[in-house]
């Protein structure tokens, strides 16, 4: 089965309310474009197999990250198929559990019930609950990018790629104290040919929160 890219957020919607939902299986909601293109590139060097459908979308900036998370919870009492949403998010400021946290108390804030944040098996960046409604029960699975031990005054999926680069010898160690931001080093473009070039193990390892939503989405 495919994964499917949906276009930006306010398109993606029009789309989903008109029947594209009802065809997924799982969406993952990306808070940008670079999220979307680094979950495609990584399925395609990994070879990872994706049994069911999912959907990709470009959320446009962490502020839409919970509305879209509100609005696929949503739908999703209507589309019969889709049992999964998936969220790749920055951390930021804020710990990795404390973002996954500002999703879930926006989504009880619209009314919804949600069970209580259990980190996944295998990441601590990666959280999973369950939303229940009246009409049936959706598994919602969190990874929250940036490592927290960088220097860096914002964590984000960009860490993640100069986690990469190190990992390949394509920088060194001390490079990452001299920036205060992790896209001071890295763009959208050299991230995704870094994963191109790069091999399994040193993929695996710096951007295991994304393969981890991967697994849990599929099983």
């Amino acid at each position: 089965m495919p994964i499917v890219q949906l276009k930006p957020l306010e398109e993606s919607f029009m789309k989903i309310v008109f029947g594209k939902l009802t065809r997924l299986d799982a969406i993952i909601l990306c808070e940008g474009k670079t999220e979307v293109e680094t979950v495609k590139h990584i399925v395609n060097k990994l070879n990872i197999e994706v049994p069911v459908t999912i959907g990709l979308a470009d959320c446009e900036g962490i502020t839409e990250v919970p509305k879209a998370v509100i609005a696929v919870a949503s739908l999703a009492k209507v589309a019969r198929k889709l049992r999964n949403i998936g969220v790749i998010v920055d951390a930021e400021n804020q710990s990795h559990i404390n973002r996954a946290k500002s999703i879930i108390d926006s989504l009880e804030a619209r009314g919804f019930k949600v069970e209580d944040l259990r980190t996944v098996e295998g990441s601590q960046q990666v959280f999973e609950t369950t939303i229940r409604t009246d009409e049936k029960t959706v598994a919602l699975t969190i990874a929250v990018s940036g490592i927290t031990h960088y220097p860096f005054r914002k964590h984000t999926i960009e860490n993640h790629a100069v986690e990469l680069m190190l990992l390949e010898g394509k920088i060194e160690e001390n490079t990452i104290n001299k920036h205060e931001t992790a896209e001071e080093i890295v763009n959208k473009e050299k991230t995704l040919e870094t994963i191109k070039q790069a091999n399994r193990e040193n993929i695996e390892k710096a951007y295991n929160h994304v393969i981890q939503i991967l697994k849990q989405l599929t099983i």
